[in-house]
């Protein structure tokens, strides 16, 4: 199709744009995993292994936020994959400080 064949974005149907907008969403959604994928590889780690060693052996629940923090910020965790991690910890009351001891 000639460039001045093709339709201008008013022309589409509206459940064509609805598809547009969310493939759209969706790739733009995979360019920033994969970004955080690449950013990834450069990770040290024995860095990061000090980084969770310091998280499990945390004794309190602020500790170990601070250092879920910098987990998440080495690993790249996206906005989703933290808030699945809090959540997680307010649905099930679970904060590794709080467990029993043995």
């Amino acid at each position: 199709m000639a460039i001045s064949q093709r339709r201008s974005p008013s022309s589409y149907s509206r459940p064509y744009h609805v598809k547009l907008v969310y493939f759209a969403a969706v790739l733009k959604a995979e360019v920033q995993r994969l970004d955080r994928n690449q950013s990834r590889e450069g990770v040290n780690l024995e860095y990061l292994k000090n980084v969770i060693y310091q998280y499990m052996v945390a004794t309190d629940s602020v500790g170990q936020q601070a250092i879920f923090n910098a987990i998440a910020t080495i690993l790249h965790f996206s906005p989703k994959e933290k808030k699945a991690v809090m959540d997680s910890w307010k649905t099930y009351s679970y904060l590794p400080s709080m467990s029993s001891k043995r």
